[in-house]
């Protein structure tokens, strides 16, 4: 059996003997390096990946290193930021200061003063000598629309109508900046100059220019109040007098308004517009002082929001601050407070006008609805 197998085997061999070893010079010609044929095989098994939380998803690039941890500091030593603020920000120098400006504007009543002063932000830049400007800053003009309330308020008592405009157009104008009856006036005045230039040069008619009519538009109460030349300190006498009485929280929302511009604060700090390089002095006022939603005072600032788009407008605030100083730090934070608190509580004040307005409108429909059904019982 052996012989046998080895007689088949050898003749299969002696069949085979040529393109077998034609194959395996064939496999020796074609044979691939060892490193490359590894390179060419599959994974034995899947690839174990990192773990997500520990890979940044973004990275920050900035200069003035020392600048920058010295303002995190001060956000910590001030009690602005927390320990879950820098967690929050994974350790991110400009994410931490980011998150804890965010957290300070929230706590200050950011989500409402933003009902009334759409994008009032605060921002924070680098400037040489250790220094950095902090700002506040609003993109889009409030309306107090206050002819309703204010003929209320003098229907209460003579005069208190007049003292409430007065002390609070003398407020916003000091704190937040403002537009009323007289920036109006002045704006009403260029147009009658600017109109009367025209019609010199190019011989136009008088009723081509629109003017609008503040005196139209102005009540009558107010307009009497001011050929008198009222005091502040007269209208005080009378805002107080009345703290108690029906509109009291209107007044006493004033009042707290007036005492938080009259705080006394280091007016070296702020910027001076000039040196910044401003083309126009005014800033963008915060709120519209009106007596109705669409009246004369209205129709001037749209015609002067044409200039305001074209030209930088310094911020409401802006002060210039020595981080290596702790107590001009601290000064600055205290003249952001104040702004922020003023916003609020004119806010605060927009709310309940509107409220008082709702009530008052439901009350006549009421009182309508009853006079009607009386007149019909009689007929």
């Amino acid at each position: 059996m052996r012989n046998k197998s080895e007689a088949v085997q050898g003749g299969h061999d002696s069949r085979r003997s040529k393109s077998t070893a034609d194959l395996k010079n064939a496999a020796a010609t074609a044979r691939v390096p060892s490193a490359t044929r590894v390179g060419l095989l599959a994974p034995g098994g899947p690839a174990s990946l990192p773990v997500l939380d520990e890979v940044p998803s973004q990275y920050s690039f900035y200069t003035g290193k020392n600048l920058l941890f010295s303002l995190c500091e001060n956000l910590v030593a001030e009690g602005l930021a927390t320990i879950r603020s820098w967690e929050k920000s994974k350790a991110n120098p400009l994410a931490f200061v980011d998150e804890s400006l965010r957290r300070w504007c929230f706590l200050h009543g950011l989500s409402r003063i933003e009902e009334e002063f759409s994008d009032f932000s605060v921002a924070i830049r680098g400037a040489e000598d250790r220094k950095f400007h902090i700002s506040v800053q609003h993109w889009h003009l409030g309306q107090l629309a206050c002819r309703a309330p204010l003929t209320a308020l003098e229907a209460q008592a003579t005069g208190l109508g007049a003292a409430f405009y007065q002390l609070l157009a003398y407020t916003l104008v000091r704190s937040l900046g403002s537009w009323d009856l007289d920036d109006a006036a002045v704006s009403v005045e260029q147009m009658k100059e600017w109109a009367s230039e025209s019609r010199e040069v190019e011989g136009g008619a008088e009723d081509e220019f629109e003017i609008p009519d503040l005196d139209g538009c102005t009540p009558a109460f107010i307009a009497e109040a001011r050929t008198k030349h009222v005091s502040i300190r007269h209208s005080l006498r009378i805002l107080r007098a009345h703290a108690g009485g029906r509109f009291g929280v209107w007044i006493r929302s004033l009042l707290r308004m007036y005492a938080l511009s009259r705080i006394p604060i280091d007016k070296r700090l702020k910027q001076d517009p000039e040196e910044e390089g401003y083309d126009y002095l005014q800033p963008v006022p915060a709120m519209v002082l009106s007596f109705d939603e669409q009246d004369a005072i209205v129709a001037t600032v749209n015609e002067e929001l044409e200039n305001w788009s074209q030209c930088s407008s310094p911020p409401v605030v802006d002060l210039t601050v020595d981080s290596s100083q702790p107590q001009e730090m601290r000064e600055a934070w205290r003249i952001l407070r104040i702004n922020f608190e003023i916003a609020l509580e004119v806010a605060s004040l927009a709310e309940k006008w509107r409220l008082w307005a709702e009530a008052e409108e439901k009350k006549n429909e009421h009182r309508h609805r009853n006079r009607g059904q009386l007149s019909g019982r009689a007929a």
